[in-house]
């Protein structure tokens, strides 16, 4: 049997069954095999049906009909579902409708297929489309009722709720920004409204736990987002250096390598439509941790404190570690210019030893250099409103070298006890 679309009415072809009369009602047993269900109003592509069954019924009353369908099962390749509808229809009213049905082993890749186009933005189908890169829907269930217009009932017409599970998911969010792998979720719709919980997942090979998703609307395409993870600091620097937020952090980031545990909590919001005006919050409690300039031949070991990054912004009131054979304790403070710009100021102070500073000074080994000296230093760091615009960095250093002597010859000869006021800027 086969019917063409009709207006909003979908249209059908191959399905096999039998009908019976029953006076003002009757029966059809649908079992049917390689069907295809067109809906060109709601659906982009027709739909493949390998096998269908159910029992479908309907009876007059008064000026009406009901409908009601049992023991629905279909397979569409991508996914199987069972269920059970209610409709009512009468002339001049807006059909009712009562549906409960489950789902299981979906194919995500293939949602793109049945997303209602008429519910839905052109920017959100076509955010949706490119979204899903792999995974399944490994169990679900639904419940509608209310009337078969205003789905997913903004205003309350209805009621409309969802539940499952997910497993695997791969999502594609942004161009340019690593995907979301290995994701094991639960999710759950109330309206129009999106709940999702991840158990686990990585983004970039950066592994996250806790993690959860909000949109109030899924046609507006907004969603808010946060997550935790327990991970290494090279790992960590490697994700961000993969983001298109990377050049905007200038090139001491981008050769920026490290190590050691870091505990982190993201928060995102994310405007599909407008995805520019993202926000990114990362909360990071270093604990431990060692970082090298690959250009350089120093690392700054035992890095310990709290950083906050939103978005471009960098902000920590305490950092402390050791290098150059000492002690050193650091701020970073970000301010925004009027022009859109931002200055970010890292401040230090500390001790350094000289036998540790020999080698990256390359000074003779019989140069002599021994003691410690304390010094003060900032890095200035300006970046443009553009951040496809590199950024610029100064470097101010200062130090009286007391406690640090040398054997070089005069004027670079100095004994510890003495001073010898050091500027350095570059």
């Amino acid at each position: 049997l086969g019917i063409a679309p009709v207006g909003r009415a979908a249209g059908f072809t191959g399905f096999d069954g039998s009908l019976e009369g029953k006076g003002g009602g009757g029966v059809v047993e649908i079992a049917t095999r390689n069907a295809t269900i067109d809906w060109p109003q709601q659906w982009r592509a027709p739909a493949a049906v390998l096998r269908a069954e159910g029992r479908l019924e309907w009876q007059r009353f008064g000026n009406g009909v009901r409908l009601w369908l049992d023991d629905a099962f279909a397979d569409s390749g991508h996914g199987i579902a069972r269920g059970k509808v209610r409709l009512l229809l009468r002339p001049g009213e807006v059909p009712l409708m009562d549906i409960s049905a489950t789902a299981g082993n979906v194919d995500v890749t293939q949602a793109w297929r049945y997303l209602p186009t008429d519910k839905l933005s052109p920017k959100a189908l076509k955010w949706l489309d490119a979204a899903f890169r792999g995974g399944r829907v490994t169990q679900a269930s639904a419940s509608i009722t209310g009337p078969t217009v205003g789905f997913p009932y903004r205003e309350g017409q209805g009621v409309f709720r969802a539940t499952g599970h997910a497993s695997g998911i791969r999502l594609h969010y942004a161009d340019g920004w690593p995907e979301l792998e290995g994701v094991e979720s639960d999710f759950d719709f109330d309206g129009p409204a999106l709940h999702a919980v991840a158990s686990r997942g990585s983004i970039g090979g950066v592994p996250f736990t806790d993690a959860e998703v909000q949109s109030g609307d899924l046609r507006e395409a907004i969603f808010a987002a946060r997550g935790r993870t327990e991970t290494d600091a090279g790992r960590a620097i490697r994700m961000l250096q993969s983001t298109p937020l990377a050049p905007s952090f200038g090139a001491v980031f981008a050769d920026l390598t490290g190590a050691g545990p870091v505990k982190a909590e993201t928060t995102m919001v994310l405007p599909i439509k407008q995805f520019d005006r993202r926000v990114v919050t990362v909360l990071a409690n270093l604990e431990g941790v060692t970082l090298r300039q690959r250009a350089q031949p120093w690392e700054a070991t035992d890095v310990t404190g709290d950083l906050w990054v939103r978005n471009r912004e960098i902000e920590s009131p305490a950092l402390s570690g050791r290098a150059l054979g000492g002690r050193w304790q650091a701020s970073i403070a970000t301010t925004k210019q009027t022009d859109g710009s931002l200055r970010t100021v890292v401040t230090g102070q500390g001790t350094l030893a000289g036998a540790a500073l020999q080698p990256i000074t390359r000074l003779p080994v019989n140069a002599g250099l021994a003691g410690t000296a304390d010094w003060r230093g900032t890095l200035d760091v300006e970046r443009n409103a553009d951040s496809k615009v590199p950024a610029r960095g100064t470097v101010r250093l200062t130090s009286d070298l007391r406690g640090l002597s040398s054997s070089l010859p005069e004027p670079f000869g100095k004994a510890a006890d003495s001073s010898r006021p050091l500027a350095l800027a570059a």
